[in-house]
C-alpha cells in the first residue's frame, strides 16, 4: 500500500508539474494574445487614419485642382473683360468723333438754312399770294 500510495503520490507531483508548466505556458501564451491585440487594435487606428489623410489628400488635391480651375477662369473673365472695356472705348470715342462731326455739319447746315431764310425774306413779300 505504501508503494502504490507513492507511486500516486510521484504521479500527482508529476501530474501537479505538468499543470503548472501548462499555466506558465498559458500565461505567456495569453500575454502572446494581448501583445497581438494590441498590435491588431493599433495598426487598425493606423489605417483608419491613413485612411483619412489618403481622403484629405485627394479632397484637397480635387480643391486644389478645382481652385487652379477657378483661377484660369478668372483670369480668363478678366482678360474677356479688360478686352471688351478696350473694344468699347475704342467704340466710344469713334461714335464720339462721329457725334462732333454730325454736329459740325449740322452747324454748317443750320447756318446755310438762316443764309436761305434771310435770302428768302425779301422775296417773300415780292411773291403773289395763291388767291391773287
Amino acid at each position: 500500500m505504501k508503494a502504490d500510495y507513492e507511486e500516486r503520490e510521484k504521479a500527482y507531483k508529476q501530474l501537479k508539474a505538468m499543470v503548472a508548466e501548462a499555466i506558465k505556458d498559458l500565461a505567456k501564451e495569453e500575454r502572446k494574445q494581448v501583445s497581438l491585440e494590441e498590435k491588431v487594435k493599433h495598426a487598425k487606428t493606423k489605417t483608419k487614419k491613413l485612411k483619412k489623410t489618403i481622403a484629405e489628400v485627394r479632397l484637397n488635391r480635387g480643391a486644389n485642382e478645382f481652385d487652379s480651375l477657378n483661377k484660369i477662369q478668372e483670369e480668363h473673365s478678366h482678360a474677356e473683360a479688360e478686352r471688351s472695356i478696350e473694344e468699347n472705348e475704342a467704340k466710344a470715342e469713334r461714335e464720339a468723333n462721329k457725334v462732333q462731326e454730325h454736329e459740325k455739319a449740322l452747324a454748317r447746315e443750320e447756318k446755310a438754312l438762316e443764309e436761305i431764310q434771310e435770302s428768302l425774306k425779301g422775296i417773300h413779300s415780292t411773291l403773289p399770294t395763291p388767291g391773287d
